[in-house]
């Protein structure tokens, strides 16, 4: 196939894949469980949520209102990386604030579109003032495979980069979800994160 020919099959497949886009609302797709952590909490706390629950954040309340949110990315570069003790930082020290929201009945392209824009791979669903869901670019991946390279622009340089160790933590994404971990161990030749490794065990 020559270039010409391939680069307007990739164009086509892009039209394609946002054109599904735009039959699905951020409702069809959004997870209405959302876990949180009280402002209380620690990190040990939300690191152990997020673990159980397979998940890469928390969103953080403050008498059960929605106030801030902690991901793995916030972990690693704000407490591991500084050598700080889980169990002793509150997630009120470390939330990203003000949550990044959006509508139930908000396109799918718009929520990617958002993302992009905000350089962020979650947005927190609110309805009428209430949290409803949360929508991640994973979820998204997962229902329009094919829209990885409309995506590809938010997700951030440094998962081209190697796995690093920091004050003994392996950092990195893992090689089976994609997803940034600061638990990584080899399985075989490929780091793999703890939420995968329990299911490939």
């Amino acid at each position: 196939m020559h270039r010409d020919e391939r680069m307007m099959e990739i164009a086509h497949e892009d039209q394609q894949s946002e054109a599904g886009m735009t039959e699905l609302h951020v409702r069809d797709i959004m997870r209405k469980s959302v876990i949180t952590s009280s402002m209380k909490e620690t990190i040990l706390d939300a690191a152990k949520k997020m673990s159980e629950y397979g998940i890469g954040s928390v969103v953080i309340t403050d008498d059960d209102k929605p106030v801030g949110i902690v991901t793995e990315r916030d972990i690693v570069r704000k407490v591991a990386s500084r050598d700080m003790s889980a169990k002793e930082v509150s997630v009120f020290d470390v939330m990203s604030t003000p949550l990044i929201s959006i509508a139930p009945d908000v396109e799918v392209i718009d929520a990617v579109r958002m993302m992009k824009e905000r350089d962020v791979k979650r947005l927190i669903v609110f309805k009428n003032g209430e949290m409803v869901g949360i929508i991640t670019d994973n979820d998204i991946i997962r229902c329009h495979p094919g829209i990885t390279r409309v995506i590809s622009d938010m997700i951030d340089s440094s998962r081209r980069l190697a796995p690093q160790e920091v004050k003994g933590w392996l950092l990195g994404f893992c090689e089976e979800c994609g997803n940034y971990s600061f638990a990584l161990e080899y399985v075989g030749n490929r780091l793999i994160c703890e939420v995968c490794r329990e299911k490939l065990s």
